[in-house]
Parts: C-alpha cells; sequence; structure tokens
C-alpha cells in the first residue's frame, strides 16, 4: 500500500446561522483524500478576504465532521474563513486551503436564555423549561424553542420550532419523531428601536458545552416489508422479510402470524383479511431482530396465510407494529399416516366390530379406509371401503373361532390417490355352537343285545371351537310309535316317550372310545327288551360362560 499524501482541499464552503457572536461553517469532503482525512482545521480571520500567516483564529473538528460552530466573534464584523483538510502518516499532511467563505455578524442582541431543562418525553414530544437572559436588549417580545435533529441530513426537515410569548417560560413541542436524538434551543426575540424603526433581535442559542439534548422514547415500527416464502414442503415453509423503514426504536424481535384458509363451498377463498372467527394457527417469535424464521409443524395440502410484525420493547411493555402484507401458499401433499388406536371393540363368534382413530397428526384429509380380512391360514382376503367420517365396521360371516388378519388404512385423494401404512390387527372369533354332522347319521358299529346297545360316534369335519365333552341321551319310545332318524330331540312330557334321559356325558379322553347303553354298564342305565330306544348324541363347546349344544 503507497503511503498517505496531502488531500485535495474541501468542497463548498458556507455559513449559516449567523449571530452576533457566533457562526456555523459547513463544508464537503474533499475529492481526493488520499488516504483517510483525520479532521479539519478552520482559519477565521477579520476584515480581510485573503488568506495570511497572522490568523485571528485557527480551530480544528474533533474527528472527520464536516461543520463547526465558531463563538466568541465580534457583533457587527466582517469575518472570513477558509478550511483544510488532514490526513496523518507520522507528520500531518494538510491539504491547501478551501475559501474564503466571508459573513458578517449581526448587532448584538439580548444573552440567551438560562436554566433550560427538559422532562415529560414521550416518543412523538417533550416539555420545555427555561429561565429568562440575564441581559435584555429592548424589549423582550417572544422565545423560540427549537428542537434539531442531531447529525443526520434527513432528519433535519424534521426540525420543529415554536415561539412562546414572553411571560412563558416552558411549552411542548410535538411532532418528533421516535427514539431519535435531538438538541434543545432556545432564544429570546427582543425589538429595539434605531433611527425611528423597529428592529427584532433574537439572542444567540444557549452556549451549554455540549449542547443540551435528549433522545425521544421508543413506539410501535412500521410495519415490515417485502414478505416472501419460500422451501415450502409438506410440513414447513421458510419465510424472510425486510426491516420497517421506520424502526422507531430497537426491533427486540418479529412475530410471524399464521391463518389456516378455509374453503368456501364454491371453492373460492375467503377474504384476504382475518376476521374474528379466523384462529391464529401458529404464532412463531424470532429469536431476536433476524429478518427470517422456518415455520414447522404445518399440514399437508393446507392453505395457510402468513404475516409478520416487528416488536419494540420499552420498560417490558411490547410494541408492536401493524402487520406487513399477507401472503397466501399451500403446503405439499404427502402418504397419509397408519390410523391409530386400532382395536376390536365387540366380537362373538361370526362377527367382530373393528374400531380406529384418524392417522396422527390430526391433519390428513383422509378420502376414505380401507378395512381388510381373512383367514390368518388362507391367502385370499376381502375388503370393506369406509366413509371418512367412520370409524368403526361391522365384519360379518366369519367363521367361528378362527384366527383372522385385519388391517385399516386411510387413503387421501388431494393430487392423486395416496395410501398410507395399514394399522394391523389379530383376532380370533368365539367359540360357536358346533354343527351337527353334514348329514344325519347313525353311529356305525350298532350292536344291541336284550338289555344293552353298543355304538361309536360319527366325528365331526368342523367343530367351531374346541370340543369339551360329548352327551349321550337316549330317549324310550313308547310302542307302535315310528321314529325317523330326522326328528328332533324331543323334550320331556312328550306323548311319544315313555322316558328321557343323559345316559353318559363323555370328556376328551373318552370320545374316541365305544359306548356301551344298558346292563349298569358305563352308566347305570336299564334298557328292556323288545323295546324300541332312540339315541341322540349332542356334541358341547365350552365359552367363558356359556356352554354351547
Amino acid at each position: 500500500t503507497t503511503k498517505q499524501t496531502a488531500p485535495s482541499p474541501p468542497l463548498n464552503i458556507n455559513t449559516e446561522r449567523v449571530g452576533a457572536r457566533f457562526v456555523t461553517v459547513q463544508w464537503s469532503s474533499p475529492v481526493y483524500t488520499n488516504g483517510v482525512v483525520r479532521r479539519y482545521r478552520v482559519f477565521v480571520q477579520s476584515g480581510s478576504s485573503s488568506p495570511s500567516t497572522n490568523w485571528q483564529r485557527v480551530n480544528e473538528t474533533l474527528n472527520a465532521q464536516t461543520q463547526l460552530t465558531l463563538r466568541g466573534l465580534t457583533p457587527v464584523t466582517t469575518y472570513s474563513v477558509w478550511v483544510a483538510a488532514i490526513n496523518v502518516d507520522g507528520d500531518e499532511l494538510i491539504s491547501d486551503l478551501a475559501g474564503p467563505a466571508t459573513f458578517t455578524t449581526i448587532e448584538e442582541a439580548s444573552s440567551p436564555p438560562r436554566n433550560i431543562l427538559f422532562a415529560n418525553v414521550t416518543s412523538t414530544s417533550v416539555v420545555v423549561k427555561w429561565s429568562q437572559p440575564s441581559n435584555i436588549y429592548g424589549t423582550l417580545v417572544n422565545y423560540n424553542v427549537s428542537l434539531i435533529p442531531s447529525l443526520d441530513a434527513k432528519k433535519e426537515q424534521q426540525r420543529q420550532s415554536v415561539k412562546v410569548a414572553e411571560n412563558t417560560l416552558s411549552t411542548t413541542v410535538g411532532n418528533l419523531l421516535p427514539f431519535t436524538y435531538y438538541i434543545i434551543e432556545v432564544r429570546a426575540g427582543a425589538i429595539r428601536i434605531a433611527d425611528g424603526s423597529s428592529l427584532l433581535l433574537w439572542s444567540d442559542p444557549n452556549t451549554d458545552e455540549p449542547p443540551l439534548s435528549f433522545t425521544t422514547k421508543q413506539s410501535a415500527p412500521s410495519r415490515p416489508v417485502n414478505l416472501k416464502v419460500a422451501n415450502v414442503s409438506s410440513r414447513s415453509v421458510y419465510i424472510k422479510w425486510d426491516r420497517p423503514k421506520n424502526p422507531n426504536g430497537i426491533i427486540q424481535f418479529y412475530k410471524a402470524f399464521l391463518f389456516q384458509v378455509k374453503q368456501d363451498v364454491n371453492g373460492s377463498l375467503n377474504s384476504l383479511r382475518p376476521t374474528s372467527t379466523w384462529k391464529v394457527t401458529q404464532k412463531y417469535r424470532t429469536k431476536n431482530s433476524s429478518t427470517q424464521v422456518e415455520i414447522n409443524a404445518l399440514s399437508p395440502y393446507t392453505q395457510y396465510r402468513v404475516t409478520v410484525k416487528a416488536v419494540n420493547v420499552m420498560d417490558g411493555v411490547e410494541l408492536v407494529s401493524k402487520s406487513s402484507q399477507r401472503i397466501t401458499f399451500k403446503t405439499n401433499d404427502e402418504d397419509p399416516a397408519a390410523p391409530s388406536s386400532c382395536a376390536i371393540d365387540q366380537r362373538n363368534a361370526t362377527m367382530v366390530y373393528v374400531t380406529w382413530q384418524p392417522p396422527l397428526p390430526l391433519d390428513y384429509q383422509v378420502a376414505y379406509y380401507d378395512v381388510t380380512y381373512g383367514f390368518q391360514r388362507e391367502a385370499e382376503t376381502y375388503s370393506i371401503k369406509v366413509y371418512v367420517y367412520d370409524h368403526r365396521v361391522q365384519v360379518n360371516y366369519l367363521l367361528p373361532f378362527t384366527e383372522y388378519n385385519i388391517t385399516v388404512t386411510a387413503f387421501t385423494n388431494n393430487t392423486r390417490l395416496r395410501q398410507g401404512p395399514p394399522c394391523y390387527l389379530k383376532t380370533r372369533t368365539e367359540i360357536g355352537t358346533p354343527p351337527a354332522p353334514s348329514k344325519p347319521q347313525i353311529p356305525v358299529n350298532v350292536t344291541a343285545t336284550s338289555n344293552t346297545v353298543t355304538l361309536s360316534l360319527p366325528t365331526l369335519n368342523e367343530t367351531n371351537g374346541p370340543i369339551r365333552s360329548v352327551e349321550i341321551i337316549v330317549v324310550e319310545l313308547k310302542r307302535g310309535i315310528q321314529w325317523s332318524e330326522a326328528l328332533p330331540l324331543p323334550k320331556s312330557g312328550d306323548s311319544r316317550i315313555v322316558k328321557l334321559y343323559v345316559a353318559e356325558e363323555l370328556f376328551n379322553d373318552q370320545r374316541d372310545k365305544q359306548f356301551v347303553v344298558g346292563a349298569n354298564k358305563g352308566s347305570n342305565v336299564l334298557l328292556k327288551s323288545n323295546t324300541t330306544y332312540a339315541f341322540y348324541v349332542q356334541w358341547i363347546a365350552q365359552e367363558e360362560v356359556n356352554v354351547l349344544y
């Protein structure tokens, strides 16, 4: 890096706010700084507009600011000023002089007001108080109170001035900018009579060093701008925005508000502006003044509207801006999750009730449910389509005491038909009444003697559950009665029979053996010779409570 050299001269030297004993000089930075301008030196002399080596005054700025107020001047005197820029690289590197700017101080006026104070500061107003000047030249007629935004050319346009009657020593100045640094100036105006005419002369402003100043309080910011959404997925969205044009304080954080948009029956969206019936689906707070946030836990294939507010905090109270513009977006579609809380509610030998709850989270737009069931030992399955609002279905025509596999699956149909994973159930139907043989059967190997009958039992192809035992029922018929094998078991008191009794109940370890009735064998039943008997066989299944015949 090459070394610094002296800068070119400053530009546009001018004077403003010329008083009797002060003047403010302003200028612009050099075109060529040739390094870093550290400060400026202001040269003053009276009476001549040519530079000299015998300066009446030489002042320097504290830094690179481009204005300086000179005080202690003589009233009604013409002065010329020059300005030079200074770089420092070991020794001072000073530019050529720029100038002169010539001005004449005005006639001596009253001394400035004293004891200037301020109170009751708000975001837009302040109360200023003062005492009368110690020296008044002429007749005091009023005061001028000015509040000057500091070191901000744009805010200079917001300078506020108030004229106050001479007998008033306080005033409220309003229309201030929130969270803005102001310098207070109070000047006294007095009328003097000279050469038969009156002349209004304003005192110099108060000469406090540093000048009396204050900062207005914070207020709510203006609304955030340029809200945008990006990276929309089925469950999240990324939003960002620009800071408010007028922060009106120090923005601590932002709040993002998310509204779920409903559709009318004709498919059109609700009003763009939230109403009292709208529910804030989510409310996010940024961790700091970051102007972006990712919003999660959204519902798939759902219309949302988002807006953002900026927040300042003063004395623990949130100062919230108006909402930014609102942006509408729709999340992407996704496959539904499995139905939740699947269970068998009720069941008997041929039917079960299957219940479930919608998939979690409860935001899938389910079109219908599919309930599929089949034998555990068979490949063939059956399906039932269930409307979305039903979470219970009755499955009928099942086989008793049979294991079934059951699944419940949710389907959505937004952009296309989507199938989620199923929930799985396994159940066994209740024990059913054992069926009769497929056709009337007479026990094989029937052997009759004069007082005994020996028989063996038929085998059931289907039992509808585990058989606990078998009962042998003997019916003694009256003489001359013709009895068909297909007739049902008669009841006691039937006129066709002499007697009905249970001859024996055979349990598991006895069912496959021969059974002898009569002659005190097995059942203590005595059979008569030359008598007609009917034998009935009942298979017995045992439920938890009931006995099924």
